[in-house]
């Protein structure tokens, strides 16, 4: 009998293999944002962490890639334990930086620890409902106001601009239209989640992934490689998760794993399941929530007065825009797409922790504004915006967040 005689274990071995090559690429296009760096800051998960030596991001991240290329070309039996580790490794790399808890990295992680605790029936089963899930939050975290008037509005001018139809509707009509996207999402999921119709779930999946292909590509948006890779990496998931497979089942089955194991597999799953219902309420960040390309997510800028922004070295002038009242507001998100190559975290806790680090380091901190803004209002799109002025009420500022949002102390002295 071969080593992969089910039609799971077939399509779990090549769907570890695709996390694995994603996974290698993904750290190979952001490997900055892994490797101890002084670009950008760097703002751990926990206060106790502050201090952490450089040293621990190397080695994590020699991890991290050794793991990833284990999981890869292990056989079977070895395969568990390279994706234990890749998920460790992953795990405490992304403690000592919330930016790194990308969405393919909690991806990883969690598939990692499904497929190492539960025979492949099981663990295709928990990832089949996971990857629906992401489809279905994901739509649910765009049916709304901020979406339908900011990053919607940014899709659709690419669209419309292919066939020079950027003028041709008027307000209303366009707001509506950029609702196409996120029902477009959730009809996948509603599909994939019918086994009689998981075909054209897969078909639906395909279309949507290639057109956002071309959307955020070089003849669209032009974003980071790793956005490009990531949806690459949906694309291929989607016929091996779902896609029917005619393979005679053998009569030897393997041994399940024992109970305790296959009820970490099961808890993992859980979780990611269930945690995004917290996204709305606040209690869950936009990437572990599933909100992805939202325009409704917390956000924190850091400005600085005319005259002291001249104090800042080079690198950042570009990313320096001038407000109306003559102060200059870093765009952040911007600085991490160049610096790092990698989007910058949605979440004011550790937007905070990065205009608190740029003001610090630079000396600037008396002359400097942080604005921290709530999520917007689904449906009024309005946001409550709270400014701290100076040192002592920036770092006041920090006891708002639950997690830390100090920034480490080399990247900020």
């Amino acid at each position: 009998m071969s080593e992969f005689s089910t039609s799971e274990e077939v399509r779990l071995v090549y769907y570890r293999r695709l996390l694995a090559v994603v996974g290698l690429l993904l750290i190979g296009t952001s490997y900055k944002l892994w490797l101890p760096q002084t670009d950008y800051p760097q703002v751990p998960a926990l206060s106790v962490l502050v201090g952490a030596p450089a040293a621990i991001d190397f080695v994590l991240a020699v991890g991290i890639f050794g793991s990833l290329l284990a999981w890869l070309v292990a056989p079977k039996r070895i395969a568990p334990l390279a994706a234990w580790s890749a998920a460790c490794c992953l795990t405490a790399s992304c403690l000592l930086d919330q930016h790194r808890f990308q969405p393919w990295a909690y991806q990883v992680i969690f598939a990692a620890v499904i497929i190492a605790t539960c025979e492949a029936k099981l663990a295709v089963r928990l990832l089949r409902w996971i990857v629906i899930s992401i489809y279905v939050y994901s739509a649910l975290s765009k049916l709304n106001t901020p979406f339908m008037l900011d990053e919607g509005q940014t899709f659709l001018n690419v669209l419309l601009g292919w066939v020079g139809a950027k003028e041709a509707f008027g307000e209303t009509t366009r707001q509506a239209l950029t609702l196409l996207f996120p029902l477009g999402e959730l009809t996948v999921g509603v599909l994939l989640a019918i086994p009689r119709t998981r075909k054209a779930g897969v078909i639906l999946a395909a279309v949507m992934h290639a057109s956002l292909l071309l959307v955020v590509g070089p003849l669209g948006l032009n974003h980071w490689p790793g956005v490009l890779l990531w949806n690459l990496c949906f694309l291929a998931q989607a016929p091996l998760l779902f896609w029917p497979i005619a393979m005679k089942e053998e009569d030897e089955t393997a041994e399940p794993p024992p109970a305790k194991w296959r009820a970490i597999g099961i808890g993992m799953a859980s979780l990611v399941l269930l945690l995004p219902l917290l996204e709305p309420a606040g209690y869950c960040d936009a990437w572990p929530g599933w909100a992805l390309y939202a325009s409704h997510v917390s956000r924190a800028d850091l400005y600085i007065d005319g005259a002291a922004a001249e104090a800042l070295p080079e690198k950042l002038r570009p990313f320096l825009i001038e407000t109306e009242w003559g102060a200059y507001r870093l765009d952040a998100s911007q600085w991490s797409l160049h610096a790092l190559n990698v989007p910058i975290y949605p979440d004011d806790r550790f937007q905070t922790g990065v205009a608190i680090a740029v003001a610090q380091r630079y000396g600037v901190a008396l002359f400097s504004q942080l604005s921290v803004q709530d999520p917007a209002d689904r449906w009024r799109g309005e946001r409550t915006e709270t400014r701290y002025r100076g040192p002592e009420q920036m770092t006041e500022a920090t006891k708002r967040f639950w997690l830390n949002a100090e920034p480490r102390d080399r990247l900020a002295r």
